[in-house]
């Protein structure tokens, strides 16, 4: 490792639990934002862990539900996007063998991963979203 590669490393270590903190505040926000949301359940992390929140993500009881709020925030100019596609849809795995993936097809078509950024959490305006 180059040493300037290694200070860099160094200084971006030194902001982490800033960041970190911001993170936890912005989960923190969304959680409470969608917390009388009955059409989707805010993502938490598993009891006895403890989650650097790098995605924050909402998971709606029905697809066409993530659609239309999917919508609505991108109409307002909230960049967010459905889960990722998973990974037996894609080309070239479509062939390979698989277990029954049942939750993954059921969260890929109704996740919705909202803004995660830790300035996001700075700002008066983050998590509050009219529904």
């Amino acid at each position: 490792l180059p040493n300037i590669n290694a200070a860099l490393g160094c200084a971006q270590l030194e902001t982490l639990p800033a960041k970190l903190a911001a993170k936890a505040e912005l989960a923190r926000r969304y959680r409470a934002a969608f917390h009388d949301c009955d059409a989707a359940t805010f993502v938490s992390a598993p009891r006895g862990t403890t989650s650097n929140h790098w995605l924050n993500a909402l998971v709606f009881d029905e697809p066409d539900a993530r659609d239309r709020a999917l919508d609505h925030l991108r109409a307002r100019g909230i960049e967010c996007r459905p889960f990722w596609t998973p990974l037996h849809r894609m080309p070239m795995y479509v062939d390979c063998p698989r277990d029954d993936l049942e939750t993954t097809e059921r969260l890929a078509e109704r996740g919705l991963l909202l803004p995660s950024g830790p300035g996001l959490a700075l700002r008066d305006d983050a998590a509050s979203i009219d529904r």
